[in-house]
């Protein structure tokens, strides 16, 4: 859902990028990666000398960016061969010695056993608890045990009637709602716009497909927004965007091999970041789970 990113398996097909080629890649120009960005890496963490699979890796902004900032073999991995193809064009551009990949998150093989996995906008077009899992299930397979992954999907406390998310860049209009979560259709408001489907799914469907696939550990995060941002914006600007995010960012940790199946450990406090602003993601202090 980022310029970055595209769909690695779920409900949309690669063609549906590929068609959309470079223009994805405006939605990085809109206020709400700025907050994303930031979010993301903040959980990533120290990545130094960590093998990364990037799944939904798009034109590869994380994959690049989790290079540069130490990180050791990386590798991406996207549905859309186009979205591949400009990824491995930038590479050649500016080698940083990543290596990219076609492939489905629903049903990938195991690439390497990594130290860190990332999805910024994967998990949201899983359209049900079958295709979530096998999309987690996946993770699981390319990761160490004991290994976490990060990624960024739509907030399960996103309130439709609440605060607007438009002058951030995006828009969700309710088309359906089943016992998953709200389907919705999404807009990037780049020039021209970009429209496709994606999923608001509740935050139990992530709990139990994470706990299927072998994660414990399932954490929401709090947002943040980067202070630089605040004094470009100003700080009423980000009013609204912090009292009803759109983004939600998680992570859950690979159980260890003694202890599959044996369930969650339970949460992470949220906590916010050293000189960074919090917004009330899923599960925070001040969210309230949608039922």
């Amino acid at each position: 859902m980022s310029s970055h990113a595209s769909p690695l398996g779920g409900t949309e097909s690669p063609s549906a990028y590929d068609s959309i080629g470079g223009h994805y890649q405006d939605v990085k120009s809109l206020p709400a990666a700025e907050a994303e960005d930031a979010s993301v890496l903040d959980a990533c963490g120290d990545v130094t000398g960590m093998r990364v699979i990037d799944f939904a890796c798009g034109t590869g902004h994380y994959t690049r960016e989790l290079r540069r900032r130490g990180a050791g073999r990386c590798l991406g991995v996207d549905l859309s061969a186009a979205m591949v193809e400009m990824a491995r064009r930038q590479e050649h551009e500016e080698p940083l010695g990543i290596d990219y990949q076609v492939g489905d998150a629903t049903d990938l093989p195991a690439l390497g056993r990594f130290d860190l996995a990332t999805g910024a906008w994967l998990l949201n077009y899983a359209a049900d608890l079958v295709t979530l899992t096998a999309m987690l299930s996946s993770v699981a397979r390319n990761l160490a045990p004991g290994r976490r992954f990060v990624g960024a999907t739509q907030n399960p406390d996103f309130d439709f009637g609440g605060p607007s998310s438009p002058r951030y860049g995006w828009s969700f209009v309710p088309v359906g709602e089943t016992p998953f979560g709200t389907q919705v259709q999404a807009t990037a408001h780049t020039s021209p716009a970009i429209h496709f489907p994606a999923q608001f799914a509740r935050a139990e469907m992530y709990d139990r497909a994470a706990r299927d696939a072998g994660f414990t550990e399932f954490s929401w995060l709090p947002l943040t927004v980067p202070e630089d941002a605040v004094r470009r914006r100003g700080r009423e600007f980000w009013k609204e965007y912090r009292a009803n995010p759109f983004l939600a960012v998680f992570s859950t940790r690979l159980a260890p091999r003694t202890a599959r199946g044996a369930g969650f450990a339970g949460r992470e406090p949220a906590r916010g970041a050293g000189g960074r602003e919090p917004a009330r993601g899923a599960g925070g202090a001040s969210g309230t789970r949608r039922r």
